[in-house]
């Protein structure tokens, strides 16, 4: 089956797309059962562009209030156009167990996660992964209380300085707490 792909009428072009199939639409044909014959499989990317996705977050675990560390961050480029410019890749402590990811134009952090430590990104071709040690430090965000697990993520593009095929993949954090507070 093959068709064009425009976004729906009037659908916000920040939405994401999923493609779907439905057949016997009109109940045409007596069935055993009606309710299983639309699905919905995976989402659309449409356009051209780069799309920097981070696959793995890494780093010793049961460290000390600051504390030094180096993480290992695995960065993909899953789009299909190269990064040629230079986007920041952070290290985020945070007291829940998925980070916070800025809007354009919107603050980078909240109350329950802080920034830790950073790295650069440059040149990624497509499909290609890169390893990346990032140095950081055990800091607890302001509103943590005692006895509160702390989790590592990374967050790579931030500002959304490079504009990419989606933005809602940037980041990832560790299964796993780094830390307590003390």
């Amino acid at each position: 089956v093959s068709g064009p792909t425009p976004p729906p009428y009037l659908s916000d072009p920040s939405s994401p797309l999923f493609l779907g199939a439905r057949v016997d639409m009109g109940n045409q044909v007596v069935e055993l059962r009606e309710d299983n014959n639309t699905r919905v499989t995976s989402r659309l990317v449409l356009g051209s562009g780069p799309d920097l996705v981070v696959r793995s977050v890494t780093a010793p675990t049961g460290l000390t209030r600051n504390s030094a560390f180096t993480a290992q961050v695995q960065l993909c480029n899953e789009g299909n156009v190269g990064v040629y410019g230079y986007a920041p890749l952070e290290l985020i402590i945070s007291t829940e167990t998925s980070l916070y990811v800025p809007g354009q134009g919107q603050p980078p952090y909240t109350q329950v996660q802080v920034p830790v430590g950073g790295v650069t990104v440059s040149s990624l071709a497509v499909g290609q992964c890169t390893l990346l040690p990032v140095q950081g430090f055990v800091m607890p965000p302001a509103s943590a209380r005692p006895g509160q697990p702390l989790y590592l993520g990374a967050l790579v593009d931030a500002p959304n300085s490079l504009p990419e095929l989606l933005e809602d993949n940037n980041a990832l954090t560790m299964a796993s707490p780094i830390s307590q507070v003390p």
